[in-house]
């Protein structure tokens, strides 16, 4: 599903930042906290630890990249187990939920989203965990649920995507005034949609439809 991929560049800024900024951060947590001995110890042991998370990570991706998806829940399971307190789990829960849309496993995309909704520091990748997590409620037929999980506060460059989705939801539903509201919402939005010739069909084919009934 290509609107799965749109925010994959978001994704990746994050971890590049994370690797470039990761030493300043860990430095700056320690002296916050007042840890003076031992620190430089604890340093080298926090950035050996991401360094092998983000080995597994790099390993996990090639393998979704190239389509070969059947070690991408395990190598995922280990990143969340064993390297919970790093960036790369979270992340690990995105990649291992777009192999299980791949795959058509919608209940093992909704138990990832769902964690990385609830346990990711970075308030980017919850953004994009609901947002997905929205995505996959629909195609597993819960449209209320879908529904709720976009009430949440997004932030403006994810507008777009949240209402264009909320119009499908409605169309879904048979809620056609709705939906075209949200469309509507979505065709205004300050960010420009990705697929945004794909929303204005949506919304022109709902207007067709409304005076073809009248």
């Amino acid at each position: 599903m290509a609107e799965f991929e749109t925010d994959e560049q978001q994704l990746e800024n994050l971890r590049k930042w994370w690797q470039e900024n990761g030493r300043a951060v860990i430095v700056g947590v320690v002296l916050g906290l007042g840890a003076v001995g031992g620190w430089r110890g604890w340093i080298y042991y926090s950035q050996n630890h991401a360094a092998q998370a983000s080995a597994l990570y790099h390993t996990m991706m090639t393998n979704l990249e190239n389509e070969r998806h059947d070690d991408v829940p395990t190598l995922a399971e280990r990143i969340i187990a064993d390297y919970a307190r790093t960036p790369y789990a979270e992340l690990a829960a995105l990649a291992d939920a777009r192999a299980a849309v791949a795959q058509q496993d919608f209940a093992r995309a909704r138990a990832r989203l769902v964690w990385a909704s609830e346990h990711a520091d970075q308030p980017a990748v919850r953004d994009i965990a609901r947002l997905r997590l929205a995505r996959v409620l629909r195609e597993l037929g819960e449209l209320d649920a879908a529904l709720a999980a976009l009430e949440a506060a997004f932030p403006a460059v994810f507008e777009a995507a949240v209402e264009e989705l909320r119009g499908d939801l409605y169309v879904a539903r048979d809620e056609p005034d709705k939906a075209r509201a949200a469309y509507q919402k979505a065709l205004g939005a300050e960010f420009a949609s990705a697929n945004r010739s794909v929303l204005e069909m949506k919304f022109n084919d709902l207007r067709l439809a409304d005076d073809a009934s009248s």
